[in-house]
């Protein structure tokens, strides 16, 4: 709820660093999530380590890639439910990323 009411429009230009906490199990979640950052086209750097990501949660974030062009950092390490499935889930979402320089995984 407070990424909501920070990002309420489109912030072109800020460059941000975001490290996320809590469980975002539920595609429900993550899709709230894809949707609040869409108002950040600028996002530099996304940490989601130990959110308890799923294959089926993780989906709705990789549709949402193609809005976080500028990515530069991505960390998903830690979710140990993600499994192959995650991994060729997040793999059709790799090529949104074409400034994607560090990956974590693990």
């Amino acid at each position: 709820q407070y990424l909501q009411q920070c990002f309420t429009s489109p912030l072109a230009g800020l460059k941000v660093d975001l490290q996320l906490s809590g469980k975002f199990d539920s595609p429900d979640q993550t899709a709230r999530l894809a949707s609040i950052l869409k108002n950040v086209p600028s996002l530099r750097a996304l940490d989601l380590s130990l959110t308890a990501l799923t294959p089926s949660s993780l989906r709705p974030l990789v549709r949402g890639f193609s809005h976080m062009s500028l990515l530069e950092e991505l960390d998903l390490s830690e979710n140990y439910d993600l499994g192959n499935a995650g991994m060729e889930v997040l793999q059709a979402g790799l090529s949104s990323f074409p400034h994607l320089a560090v990956l974590r995984l693990g």
